[in-house]
């Protein structure tokens, strides 16, 4: 577990005390110094839990310097948030909007149809709104809405492909160069796009990997996780409050933590092995056996990943729009897996408008096909449940469901660790 996780969750309960009653927030204050300075007096050897206290004065102080606008100890806080934070989506709309405007003539030149241009602005440049309103309704109601957002599946996906793009140079030797063109390309585009916050934290996360595999050492999965929410909140604290940056870090977190689930274990044969299978007559057999395992293990792993990150979301989906999307699972089999052809298609087509002669007929028919899982995903939920499922707990509910799943993955993993 990363050693920074304990002072980042410490700096986002110093962040939560500015919305309270300003009484309330001084008497836990001076609760926890107490409690602090007693544990360091007690056991100065664990020299992280004396961080604890200033990192949750830093979050407090932290909210009340950055965001003097913001109504502080009125439990008003997370709406004027939302209320800022749609001021500056509105900002950050009249900047890009030459950009979106080119985009859009690009796509529409290379015979794109209105649902695949509008999708394409919505999974490309993260603009919702450009997105046609049933479509649009279709995919929040099946729970694909993280498709339209720019989150770390789409940042991974640009990452890839502008790796696989500049291959040659680290066949020259110039795997610094190549990895440094990457980092700049994205965060170019991340910052053309008004750097949302989930599309921030995923570039954040893949520079603290590349510049660790850089430097020969180990990326940490949590240690990047809590280095990534700690820094863009000391940038700007009042993004706990948005619900893409909540929504990105929860379904991270699900993923790290049915990690054992989803990696895939390749099984390698030993030398004599693999000499006595050459030599076997029924090699191609066997072949095909490992290949339907190494297929199963794949879908095995998709479904944990889909699991892992819809279960992780949930209850605050459900607190936010009253509703659980109980096939969204579905997704990660059957769009999920196709989702980089279909990015890649779209930036191909963005770049070289005449590919789309030939690659407009799969694109327009992969929008069809998506808007098609969306509205049988929802059929299914009303024939199964006579209607959806619905369910709207309280925050007070949340925390209590939160606190289950946490519980129940530590218990989980402890004993896996047993087992082991």
């Amino acid at each position: 577990m990363s050693p920074l996780l304990p002072i980042t969750l410490s700096y986002i309960v110093g962040i939560l005390l500015a919305e309270l009653p300003a009484m309330i927030a001084y008497v836990v204050l001076c609760i926890l110094s107490g409690v602090a300075a007693t544990w360091f007096l007690l056991r100065r050897r664990d020299r992280v839990w004396c961080l604890i206290a200033p990192a949750i004065w830093m979050g407090y102080l932290m909210m009340l310097l950055t965001a003097p606008a913001l109504p502080m100890h009125s439990r008003e806080a997370a709406r004027a948030v939302r209320q800022l934070q749609r001021a500056e989506a509105a900002s950050t709309a009249a900047r890009t909007a030459a950009l979106r405007a080119a985009c859009r003539t690009r796509l529409v030149s290379a015979g794109l149809d209105a649902p695949t241009v509008s999708l394409a602005h919505g999974i490309l440049l993260g603009d919702k709104r450009a997105v046609a309103p049933d479509l649009r309704d279709g995919m929040r109601e099946a729970g694909m809405s993280h498709i339209l957002a720019v989150s770390g599946l789409h940042v991974g996906i640009l990452f890839a492909i502008l790796l696989t793009l500049l291959y040659p140079l680290r066949c020259l030797g110039m795997e610094w160069l190549r990895q440094l063109l990457v980092l700049t390309a994205m965060w170019v585009y991340v910052a053309g796009i008004g750097m949302p916050p989930s599309a921030v934290r995923a570039a954040l996360t893949v520079s603290v990997i590349t510049l660790s595999l850089l430097n020969h050492s180990n990326p940490w999965g949590w240690h990047n996780l809590t280095t990534a929410a700690f820094l863009l909140l000391l940038w700007k604290p009042w993004w706990l409050w948005d619900l893409g940056f909540q929504l990105s870090f929860l379904a991270t977190a699900g993923i790290l933590a049915f990690q054992p689930l989803i990696t895939v274990r390749p099984q390698r044969l030993s030398p004599a092995q693999a000499e006595r299978e050459r030599q076997s007559p029924q090699r191609w057999l066997r072949r095909t056996g490992r290949l339907a395992a190494r297929l199963g293990q794949q879908l095995r792993s998709l479904f944990w990943l889909s699991t892992a990150a819809q279960l992780a979301t949930l209850p605050l989906v459900a607190h936010v729009f009253g509703h659980v999307p109980l096939l969204g699972v579905l997704q990660g089999f059957v769009v999920v897996p196709l989702l980089p052809l279909y990015v890649g298609g779209l930036l191909l087509v963005l770049c070289l408008p005449s590919a789309g002669l030939f690659l407009a007929p799969l694109l327009n028919g992969f929008t069809g096909w998506i808007a098609g899982i969306a509205d049988f995903t929802a059929v299914s939920e009303y024939a199964m449940l006579g209607g959806r499922l619905e369910w709207s707990p309280s925050r007070l509910e949340m925390w209590i469901a939160y606190s289950g799943i946490v519980a129940a993955v530590l218990w989980w993993r402890l004993h896996d660790k047993k087992t082991l």
